[in-house]
This record gives structure tokens, C-alpha cells and sequence, in this order.
């Protein structure tokens, strides 16, 4: 049996060329794979920048309560890849594609696992209706998902509850690394999709009508957000 594979998020950088996650999964794949990879103009894959790997839950027949994503976010000149299992860590591109930097945060050990049961379980419970036995870690893993504003700063929800009903806890993180700032904001996007943007100094956010039509509203976010951010405008 073949395995399948599909390209799919692809994004037009500046120029010429592409980014792309490639999955790889199937009942005969020993493990399931998602890749970011570089593409040339004609989509030929050029090379391969991140890869979060796993086991076959169906074979397995267990399956870890993390969200088995990998994210990537274009912001100015920079490309972010992370996904929560190896702790608190973005690795940074260039549009080129050529390896910068890590980013990483130290992360505070968590055992409280109500807020992230609650959000795993909507984003993965009903894979027990195949049989699949679904595994919780001791620690709750140091953030679900995170956003970008178009200069490069990162707004990473964790699994902390926030100020306000349905809220989260997000950290503000710089180009450098640097945490700058904790707020709360919400409600978050389950399957780990925060389709949340940061734009000349507002939140825009997506929300889905009655009718299933989506609208993007402001919500003024530089209001809520008071940091010093200089060399980016703010």
C-alpha cells in the first residue's frame, strides 16, 4: 500500500519562491511526519527545514495529548518553525531559507493539567472512538500555538488560564529572544490554528458568522498591549 503524502499551507515569500508543510501518514507508516520545506518557483523541493515526527497512532493504538503540529509563520524577514514537544523553541529562517538562529525560552514546570486536558480533549478526544487510548504527559507542555506581527515579535498562548472567561495567558517574545510581556487574550482556536494577526499596532481576529462567512474585526490592540517597541515602530 502506498503511503500518501500531501503538500498543503504553502506561502509565497517575497521573490521567487515557497514554503510548505508536507505530511506524511498511512496505516503502513511506521511513524507520521510533518515537514517544512523550501520550494523553488516551480514548487521542486529545495530542502527541508523543520520535522515533527510521531508514532503511527493507529497501529499504536495510543497516541500523546500534544498537538501534533508543526507551526510556521512568515513575518517580515523572518521564518518561525516550532511545535510544543521539544519545550519552548523556535528555530528562525531567512526568506533564503539559510538557518539563523534558535529562540529559547525557559519554561516553569507545570503538573496542573486542567486547562490543558481542556483543550487537548476538544482537539483530539474523539480519535477514542477508533480505539485509540489517549496518553497525557506529567507536565503540561509549555504552549499550544502561537501568532506573529509583521515585525518579527511572537504572541505564544501557553496553557494557562487568563484574566477573562475563555482567555489565555500569552507571551510576548522578541526578535532576540527576549521575554517582554504576559497578557491574556482570547478565546484561543482549537487544532492548534490562532488565525490572529498583529497589524500597525491592532489585533485582528477571525470570526465565523451563523452563516459559516467569516469577518475580520479590530479589537484595538494596542490598547491592551502597552510595550516599547522602538525599533519596530510601536
Amino acid at each position: 500500500m502506498k503511503i500518501p503524502t500531501t503538500t498543503e499551507s504553502l506561502r509565497h515569500l517575497p521573490g521567487e519562491n515557497y514554503i510548505g508543510l508536507e505530511s506524511i501518514y498511512g496505516a503502513e507508516a511506521r511513524k507520521w511526519r510533518y515537514t517544512l520545506n523550501y520550494y523553488d518557483k516551480s514548487l521542486r523541493k529545495i530542502k527541508e527545514l523543520d520535522k515533527l515526527t510521531f508514532r503511527n497512532p493507529v497501529s499504536a493504538k495510543t497516541v500523546e495529548a500534544t498537538p501534533h503540529l508543526l507551526f510556521c509563520e512568515v513575518s517580515g524577514s523572518r521564518i518561525y518553525s516550532a511545535f510544543p514537544k521539544p519545550g519552548y523553541e523556535f528555530l528562525v529562517f531567512n526568506l533564503k531559507g539559510e538557518f539563523l538562529n534558535k529562540i529559547t525560552i525557559r519554561a516553569k514546570k507545570s503538573t496542573d493539567l486542567k486547562e490543558y486536558k481542556k483543550i487537548t480533549d476538544r482537539d483530539i478526544s474523539g480519535l477514542s472512538r477508533f480505539g485509540i487510548n489517549i496518553i497525557y504527559p506529567k507536565y503540561a507542555l509549555p504552549f499550544y500555538s502561537y501568532f506573529t506581527d509583521e515585525n518579527g515579535y511572537l504572541f505564544v498562548m501557553t496553557f494557562k488560564a487568563g484574566k477573562a472567561e475563555g482567555q489565555y495567558m500569552y507571551d510576548v517574545i522578541s526578535q532576540e529572544g527576549k521575554l517582554l510581556k504576559k497578557i491574556s487574550l482570547g478565546p484561543f482556536f482549537s487544532n492548534g490554528s490562532i488565525p490572529d494577526k498583529v497589524l500597525k499596532r491592532h489585533l485582528y481576529v477571525v470570526r465565523e458568522k451563523e452563516s459559516g462567512k467569516k469577518k475580520l474585526l479590530s479589537s484595538g490592540f494596542i490598547k491592551i498591549l502597552k510595550l516599547k517597541f522602538q525599533r519596530s515602530g510601536f
